[in-house]
């Protein structure tokens, strides 16, 4: 990406993806994933792709309506992430740089990078340095008990994904693809819990976790 590119164009659109099943969380119920999706088109002729999840469909109207509010700062300013990024932040430095906020940001931050990332021919970890590897993963079944998540977890068993693990030790079973890490996803908060604080951690109700997450 040349240092002259510029954002040229910017698509907000919220949707509520149907679930298979649905999930039921602390907070209540999905029926759907409530998703922002954000395209983020620069003068070099690539488009940086984004989504951000709203967790509940009661904040995904605020949150995509947040997002096009950030429009007129975005376009026609600089497609680098290491400069629009900072600048919406000092925007709202009053309001503070959480909630909604952060994420609508982060919404932004992701398409830029993955524009710089499509220009460059390059997976965005190779563009950072670094390189695609495999890493664990886990289905979250959320608050079901071991009897209603039994056939979730023979549908997750039968899509024979490689090194799948099924856990199958708590009623919020999860399941981890990529062979073992040496701390199964249930002990990862206490293990989280043991480390010292990193750059990318932070401390939240005494656990650490991604701030990127």
């Amino acid at each position: 990406m040349t240092e002259l590119a510029t954002v040229t164009a910017f698509r907000v659109r919220a949707v509520k993806a149907p679930l298979e099943t649905p999930h039921r969380t602390a907070s209540g119920t999905l029926e759907v994933a409530p998703l922002v999706l954000l395209d983020i088109e620069t003068d070099d002729g690539v488009t940086g792709i984004s989504y951000v999840f709203a967790y509940t469909p009661l904040a995904l109207g605020p949150l995509a309506a947040l997002l096009c509010n950030l429009e007129d700062l975005v376009v026609g300013g600089p497609a680098d992430p290491a400069l629009a990024t900072p600048a919406l932040e000092a925007r709202f430095r009053l309001l503070c740089n959480q909630g909604l906020v952060t994420m609508a940001i982060a919404a932004v931050d992701m398409a830029l990078w993955d524009a710089r990332a499509k220009f460059a021919g390059v997976p965005l970890a190779g563009l950072l340095g670094a390189a695609p590897r495999p890493i664990p993963a886990y289905d979250s079944l959320g608050q079901m008990s071991p009897d209603e998540n039994r056939p979730r977890r023979r549908d997750f068993a039968g899509a024979r994904l490689p090194g799948l693990q099924d856990q199958g030790q708590s009623p919020r079973s999860r399941h981890r693809c990529g062979g073992s890490s040496g701390y199964p996803p249930r002990r990862w908060g206490r293990w989280l819990g043991r480390r010292r604080l990193q750059p990318g951690l932070h401390r939240r109700r005494g656990h650490r976790a991604d701030a990127s997450a």
